[in-house]
């Protein structure tokens, strides 16, 4: 060797090759820590071994790159050669991957496999983008429509309806159609229905069919009754939405009820028994005998009522079961049957089997015709426990509803028990409600003594931050949050089931109120004494259509 080379060798590395060998090594540990590493444990293959043959090829590869090795030719040579030993490994473990894995979860190196991933991570930064994703009902994840399909749009025009009813913790949606002008939306939170901005017919209409869609239900059928579910994700909380679509001569309507399951599971803690109540009823339910009529307007927690209820009893000492039209809770111990019309038993067949089997304790969902009313009386005083449920705007019209569809009101008096109705009303907002010095008129009128309640509280949707006054954050303005139940429970007596034998309604109103009932307005007074609720919720409950309407009794003042 020349002694000029001997002496000048490193100049035959060249001074890029160990910035172009470091670049190349940057980028062979983001592969084999960030793709390589996670795939095998993804897969479950040797992490350790491939983690060890990606470490010793990187290592010698980039010492073959930069070595200053004293031969001509070397420069030439030991970079590429360095190169192609360090990404060896990762050659193999691709080559292995492959041979592997599902052919659908091959690595590709093409320009159709490079676009494919490429539209994923497109389609990945557009969901993003999006409020809601959709699961349907087959538990599909549906991807944000792309910017140029028509069903962008409708998807967008989806996420507008949702989102500010999630956000309000709505309980549901409404679309009905009006006769030549546009579609009527609502939202319902707390029991209220809020008005929103109306829909044009035809945006409607693509809403509704692409919610039909999600839920599994027929699109094309724009007449029958439909009922459907599907879920969705909006932050960082799933929902199940229950879709059900039905036709009218206006068009298309659609209700979509939010996590319906959950709203009908409460403890019977929660309900908004007074003290005195729950007494009154585990004396009635005490032998487990007899008939419990549960009673209550449309959307004024009748199904909550009865689920809870049955909650009350020890399903692991007792054989309960119930019967329903769609099993919304399941409850350990509880026998659940769901009725199926298509399965050719009528409903008042399947309690009469249900019956036979010797039940110590049953929930019948609904009376909607005579024969089921007549299985569930015939067993008489002695037979077991039932809840019953009967949509009623009061307990005597319960009573009446009841005595009616058994036809004998002998036969309909002798198993009662006693009758639960309901009405929800709205709490206050612990967050923003304010107190006050209620007008002792007003108190009058309403039957409470003035001189024991020096304050009461009101909804304000206000809170005052940093000197200036803002809209209440828990709840969105409103004043009021969340709902808790009013009951009147009427324990039936001997002499109470005779003048119902007799058909003595009067006389059975006065022995009631004899036996001191809490009514209805009176267990929701209470509530507003407590700070629970403001008495115009009261005066709203009481006034309201399904209360009969017109002006509430004056209540006399009960001990609770």
């Amino acid at each position: 060797m020349p002694l000029s080379l001997a002496v000048d060798w490193y100049i035959l590395v060249g001074p890029w090759a160990p910035l172009v060998a470091l670049a190349f090594l940057c980028i062979w540990g983001y592969v084999t820590s960030s793709i390589w590493d996670k795939d095998t444990l993804y897969w479950h293959f040797n992490r350790e071994g491939w983690n060890i043959a990606h470490l010793a090829c990187g290592t010698i590869g980039f010492a073959l790159m930069i070595l200053p090795i004293p031969v001509v030719w070397w420069s030439a040579v030991g970079f590429p050669v360095g190169l192609l030993v360090m990404w060896s490994s990762s050659v193999a473990y691709w080559i292995y991957h492959n041979r592997n894995v599902p052919e659908d979860q091959a690595f590709r190196l093409s320009a159709e496999g490079i676009r494919a991933k490429l539209a994923a991570r497109a389609a990945a930064r557009q969901q993003k983008a999006a409020a809601i994703t959709i699961i349907d009902s087959k538990g599909v994840v549906r991807g944000l429509p792309s910017r140029d399909d028509p069903l962008f749009v409708v998807h967008m025009g989806l996420e507008d309806l949702l989102s500010p009813a999630l956000v309000q913790q709505a309980s549901g949606i409404e679309l009905i159609p009006t006769r030549g002008g546009p579609y009527q939306v609502s939202q319902i939170v707390d029991g209220v229905r809020y008005r929103r901005d109306p829909l044009e017919p035809g945006v409607a209409n693509a809403i509704i069919d692409y919610f039909k869609a999600a839920s599994g239900l027929d699109v094309a059928d724009k007449r029958r009754r439909q009922t459907g579910t599907f879920s969705v994700r909006f932050g960082a909380e799933s929902h199940e939405l229950r879709v059900r679509s039905a036709g009218s001569s206006a068009g298309q309507t659609l209700n979509v009820d939010f996590d319906i399951k959950k709203r009908v599971d409460i403890k019977p803690a929660d309900l908004g028994l007074l003290p005195r109540q729950v007494e009154a009823l585990d004396k009635a339910t005490a032998d487990l005998h007899g008939i419990i009529l549960v009673s209550a307007p449309m959307g004024n927690g009748r199904t909550t009522t009865l689920y809870s209820l049955l909650r009350r009893h020890d399903a692991f000492t007792a054989n309960i079961r119930t019967l329903e039209y769609e099993r919304l809770v399941l409850i350990d111990g509880v026998g659940h049957s769901e009725f199926k019309a298509d399965k050719g038993v009528d409903f008042a067949t399947e309690l009469r089997s249900i019956l036979r089997r010797d039940p110590t304790i049953l929930m019948v969902e609904d009376i909607t015709d005579s024969r089921t009313a007549q299985e569930a009386a015939a067993p008489g005083i002695r037979g077991p426990l039932q809840y019953i449920g009967i949509r009623a705007d009061s307990g005597l019209e319960a009573l009446a509803k009841w005595a009616k569809a058994v036809g004998d009101l002998k036969a309909a008096a002798e198993p009662m028990k006693a009758v639960v109705s309901s009405r929800l009303l709205r709490k206050l907002c612990g967050n923003c409600k304010v107190p006050y010095q209620p007008d002792p008129n007003q108190l009058r009128k309403l039957g409470l003594p003035p001189e024991q309640i020096r304050q009461l509280f009101k909804p304000s949707g206000k809170v005052i931050e940093r000197n200036r006054e803002e809209t209440c954050p828990a709840c969105g303005g409103l004043g009021y949050r969340g709902q808790t139940g009013a009951y009147e429970i009427m324990v039936f007596d001997a002499d109470a089931r005779k003048l119902m034998a007799a058909g003595d309604l009067n006389g059975l109103k006065t022995h009631l109120r004899r036996l001191k009932t809490i009514t209805i307005q009176d267990a929701a007074l209470r509530k507003a004494i407590e700070g629970i609720t403001s008495i115009e919720e009261v005066i709203r409950i009481t006034r309201s259509p399904a209360a009969g309407g017109g002006q509430p009794e004056v209540p006399q003042p009960v001990a609770v």
